[in-house]
């Protein structure tokens, strides 16, 4: 992932395109399910960022379900996404501040 932030502009001009490229192939009432679809198909969204970001949000959930045992979020994640524990652990630490506009967006 690159890790020069896009312009505003550049951001905008992109959801433009998008909403026409969507809207044309989906109808004005496409789903999230039909958009992250044509992300992913289009190559725009990558199945492995995808997979990171459900697997921080997962993180999160887990956190608040298990009293903050951070362990047994991590187990359970691993055998949910089919990876080690200490690859779960890697992904959760390295891709949280990935995932904000800070570091996205200038």
């Amino acid at each position: 992932m690159s890790k020069k932030k896009n312009e505003f502009l550049v951001v905008q001009e992109f959801c433009t395109n998008m909403t026409h490229e969507i809207a044309s192939r989906f109808g004005e009432n496409a789903s999230i399910k039909d958009i992250m679809y044509h992300l992913t198909e289009r190559g725009i969204a990558k199945p492995i960022e995808v997979r990171n970001y459900q697997m921080l949000k997962d993180f999160d959930r887990l956190i608040v379900l298990n009293g903050g045992k951070c362990m047994d979020a991590f187990s359970n994640l691993s055998i949910k996404y089919e990876i080690t524990e200490r690859q779960v652990q890697t992904i959760i630490y390295s891709n949280r501040s990935k995932f904000s506009k800070k570091s996205t967006i200038k």
